[in-house]
């Protein structure tokens, strides 16, 4: 119980610095316009919604660990990879049966 305990102590010291981090992405984002014109309110928001998600993530993460999986959260990135799948081979195959992109786009 105690070696449970203290491999927590990490994971909980990173959660303070999660919305610094996110803060840091979001405005690197902006600085390169992918995010355009949000305003303080909306990247507070955009912040505390990614940093609820995050630690929703590791929590689910964790709890699949506990029960049996060795990694929980490789787990949880792998099924979010699987369901993408159907939707990115669509788009691919819509892309490339339109041909009309030119050579310059396969690089």
């Amino acid at each position: 119980m105690v070696k449970k305990k203290l491999i927590n102590i990490p994971a909980l010291l990173q959660f303070p610095w999660l919305p610094c981090r996110l803060l840091e992405c979001m405005l690197f984002l902006k600085g390169q316009h992918v995010i355009t014109s949000l305003g303080p309110i909306q990247l507070l928001a955009l912040v505390i919604t990614m940093t609820a998600g995050t630690v929703f993530a590791v929590w689910l993460g964790e709890l699949i660990s506990e029960y049996g999986f060795k990694d929980g959260i490789s787990l949880l990135i792998f099924t979010g990879i699987v369901a993408r799948l159907p939707v990115t081979l669509t788009q691919s195959a819509v892309f490339f049966s339109r041909r009309t992109f030119s050579r310059l786009e396969y690089f």
